[in-house]
C-alpha cells in the first residue's frame, strides 16, 4: 500500500529544505557555481518525482522566488525580516502568557516579596459561588475582617467544585498517628460531626490552625472509643473517608432510588440484606442519582470496623438490616445533622431560635448573592413589624421544613399546575399544597415565614422562581447541586486569576 499523500508531501518538503540548508552553508565550501545553482533544483525534482500531482508548497517565513542579487547571481532564499520579527513577538507573547497561569504567585509573594495577607486567595473569587459571611447570627460568627471574607470565598468553592477527597481532607480536624508496635495501623484521617456539618454549609468557617493537610493528632486509643451510642452524631464519633461518602450518599439520595436497589438485591424476597449486599447497594445509587455523579467513582465501601457498618450489622457484620430499618436509620441520621445546625444558631432555654436567624439557615445553601439574600431576609424583617407573624421557631418547626425538602419535586409541580392556570399563589395555597405534599398538617410559623420571605411585590403572592430557586438548594444538604464547573466558569476563573496576577505585580 502507498502511504497517503500528506507522508510523501512532508517528505519531499523535507529534502527540500535539507538542500536549501545545505546550499545557504555552500558558502563555508569549496563548491563552483554550478553546483550552488543545482541544489534547490535538487530538491523541487525529488519532490516532483515523489508525488508529481502536488504543487511545490513553502514555509509562510520564506519567498522562494529566487529574487536576484546582483549579476548573475539566483537562487537565494529571501527571508522576510518583518513577517519574521511578527512571528517572533506572538509566539513569545503566547508562551509567555501560557507559563503565567502555571505560576504560583502566592510561593513568590511568600519567599521574595511578602506581599500584604489580603490578597491571599482572592484568584479564586467567583459572583457565582455564594460567598455570604453573614450566613451565621453574629453570635457565632463574630466580627470577620477581610482576609477572613477571602478565606470563605475560598472555602465555598472547595465545596462547590472540588472532588471527595479534597473536601474530606480539607474538613477533616483529626489525624490518628501510625502505632509503630503495629505496622498494620498507619496514619488516617477522621472527620467530627461538626467537621461534617462544616463540609455541606457554606459561610461555616474552618477553625485557625485546620485546613488541607492540618490536623488535630490522636492515637488509636481514641479511635476505638469512637462507637456510635444512641445519638449518631455524638462528641466521641470519628467518620473516616469511607463513611463520609457513605452519608453524603444516604443523605442526598431520595428512599426510593433506594428501596428500588434494595428489591433488586433482595433475591429470596425477605426484605434483608447483608454487609456486602448493602456496599453494593450504595454504589449503585451514587451511579443512578444524577447529582451523585461527582461521586460515583469513589470506591470506598464500609469498612468492616467503621462506626457506622458495625451500628448496622454488629460488631461481626452478621446481621442482616430491613428496608424499613435502613429507612429508620437514614431519617436517625438527618435529624441529627439539623440538630447540630439547629445548635450553631444558639437557641434559647425553650429551644427555638429567632425567625430571621431561620431564614438566614434556609438561604446559607442558596445560590444568591449577598445583596439579594438580605433583600430577602429584609422582607421578612418588615412583615415581622407589621404582622402578626411569629418570631420564634422551634426545632420541630425546622423539622417540618425539611419534610418539605424532602417532596421539592411534588410541590414544583403543584405549584407550577397552579401558574399555567393562570393562579397567584397566596398563602392559603401554599399552605394546601404542603398539606397535600408531606400528608400532615403544614407548619403555621413556618408558612408564614415562607410567604414573607418570597412576597417580593407585597401583594399576597408567592415568588415561584426565586422561592423553588431556594428550596432545591436547600434539598439534600445543598448536595443536589452540580459540583463540576460549566467551561464558562473555568475560562472566568482563568480570567480573574490573570488579571490578579497583574495586579499583584504592579503593587510591588
Amino acid at each position: 500500500l502507498a502511504p497517503p499523500p500528506k507522508v510523501w508531501r512532508a517528505v519531499s518538503h523535507t529534502l527540500q529544505y535539507v538542500f536549501l540548508h545545505f546550499q545557504n552553508c555552500s558558502n563555508s565550501y569549496v563548491l563552483s557555481s554550478d553546483m550552488q545553482r543545482s541544489l534547490p533544483s535538487i530538491g523541487l525534482c525529488f519532490q516532483r518525482a515523489l508525488f508529481p500531482t502536488l504543487a511545490p508548497k513553502v514555509s509562510p517565513m520564506f519567498i522562494s522566488a529566487r529574487p536576484k542579487s546582483g549579476s548573475g547571481y539566483t537562487g537565494f532564499v529571501f527571508v522576510d525580516k518583518k513577517r519574521e520579527r511578527i512571528y517572533k513577538l506572538t509566539m513569545l507573547g503566547a508562551c509567555f502568557f501560557c507559563v503565567l497561569t502555571f505560576i504560583d504567585v502566592r510561593w513568590f509573594k511568600d519567599k521574595w516579596f511578602g506581599f500584604l495577607e489580603k490578597f491571599k486567595a482572592s484568584a479564586l473569587e467567583n459572583a457565582s459561588v455564594s460567598t455570604d459571611v453573614n450566613a451565621y447570627p453574629e453570635e457565632a460568627r463574630g466580627r470577620r475582617n477581610f482576609h477572613d471574607s477571602k478565606i470563605i470565598s475560598y472555602e465555598n468553592r472547595i465545596r462547590m467544585f472540588s472532588t471527595a477527597n479534597k473536601v474530606f481532607r480539607y474538613f477533616a480536624s483529626v489525624k490518628i498517628l501510625p502505632d509503630e508496635s503495629d505496622p498494620a495501623k498507619h496514619a488516617e484521617v477522621f472527620m467530627t460531626p461538626y467537621d461534617f456539618l462544616r463540609s455541606l454549609t457554606p459561610g461555616m468557617p474552618q477553625p485557625e490552625g485546620l485546613g488541607l493537610e492540618q490536623y488535630n493528632t490522636a492515637d488509636y486509643a481514641t479511635l476505638r472509643k469512637a462507637r456510635i451510642a444512641d445519638n449518631l452524631f455524638s462528641k466521641n464519633v470519628l467518620i473516616s473517608f469511607p463513611e463520609y461518602i457513605f452519608l453524603l450518599t444516604v443523605l442526598s439520595a431520595s428512599p426510593e432510588k433506594f428501596a428500588l436497589a434494595f428489591k433488586m438485591f433482595d433475591l429470596d424476597g425477605d426484605g434483608m440484606l447483608d454487609y456486602c449486599e448493602f456496599n453494593k447497594i450504595q454504589t449503585i445509587v451514587r451511579r443512578l442519582e444524577s447529582k451523585l455523579q461527582s461521586y460515583a467513582r469513589e470506591r470506598a465501601p464500609l469498612k468492616a470496623g467503621s462506626s457506622f457498618a458495625i451500628y448496622l450489622f454488629g460488631d461481626r457484620l452478621d446481621r442482616k438490616i430491613s428496608l424499613q430499618e435502613f429507612l429508620n436509620f437514614r431519617q436517625r441520621l438527618q435529624k441529627a445533622v439539623l440538630q447540630v445546625e439547629f445548635e450553631l444558631y444558639e437557641p434559647d432555654d425553650s429551644n427555638t431560635i429567632s425567625a430571621e436567624n431561620f431564614a438566614r439557615m434556609i438561604l446559607a445553601r442558596a445560590d444568591l448573592s449577598e445583596a439579594d439574600k438580605e433583600v430577602v431576609v429584609g422582607r421578612l424583617l418588615t412583615a415581622l413589624g407589621s404582622k402578626e407573624i411569629c418570631s420564634r421557631v422551634t426545632f420541630q418547626d425546622v423539622e417540618a421544613f425539611f419534610l418539605l425538602l424532602s417532596r421539592m419535586e411534588e410541590v414544583e409541580t403543584a405549584l407550577r399546575i397552579y401558574r399555567l392556570a393562570e393562579s397567584s399563589v397566596d398563602r392559603a395555597t401554599l399552605k394546601r399544597v404542603i398539606n397535600l405534599v408531606t400528608d400532615r398538617p403544614a407548619s403555621e410559623c413556618v408558612v408564614d415565614i415562607l410567604f414573607a420571605m418570597f412576597d417580593a411585590n407585597a401583594d399576597e403572592a408567592l415568588a415561584y422562581e426565586e422561592f423553588i430557586k431556594v428550596m432545591k438548594c436547600n434539598v439534600g444538604f445543598g448536595l443536589g447541586s452540580n459540583r463540576t464547573p460549566k467551561l464558562a466558569t473555568l475560562f472566568d476563573a482563568l480570567r480573574k486569576c490573570l488579571v490578579w496576577q497583574v495586579q499583584v505585580a504592579t503593587s510591588r
